[in-house]
């Protein structure tokens, strides 16, 4: 809707981003997250934890994304990848020494403090997966607001 501020015509900005909730995207996102706690709390140390706990994450985030959100597939996709990304450019930068985090087990987990190119590769993976199953089974169905 139209303003006027100084004799300047200035259109508000377009809504980017509504809420909504999607009760598929819910319920499988809550089925991940508790496979996620027992890989971590059983899994030690092996291929699953390391690169099948971060294939994972990415899709847990993906889906809850696509549950609270009205965001497109795709961009939902984009957007988790990204910040995916980030955060293990993040640890390349030891993020978590910088911050004097160093012994805070919960910064330690949720930024991570050892970057791994295969890291990016199990978030790429992980999201592609993720994209195409829910275009897949879902068929885009819970993404109207």
């Amino acid at each position: 809707m139209p303003v006027l501020s100084k004799n300047l015509l200035i259109r508000a900005p377009k809504a980017y981003f509504n809420m909504r909730f999607s009760l598929p995207h819910f319920k499988i996102a809550v089925m991940l997250l508790v496979v996620e706690v027992l890989i971590a709390a059983f899994m030690k140390g092996n291929i699953i934890r390391t690169f099948g706990g971060d294939f994972l994450v990415v899709m847990l985030l993906y889906l809850l994304v696509r549950a609270f959100s009205t965001l497109s597939p795709g961009m939902a996709a984009i957007l988790v990848l990204l910040f995916s990304w980030t955060i293990e450019c993040l640890q390349h930068f030891k993020l978590v020494e910088r911050l004097h985090l160093q012994g805070n087990r919960m910064a330690e987990v949720i930024i991570g403090t050892r970057f791994d190119w295969l890291d990016l590769l199990a978030y790429s993976l992980g999201v592609l997966i993720v994209h195409l199953l829910e275009k897949k089974f879902l068929r885009y169905s819970a993404a109207k607001p």
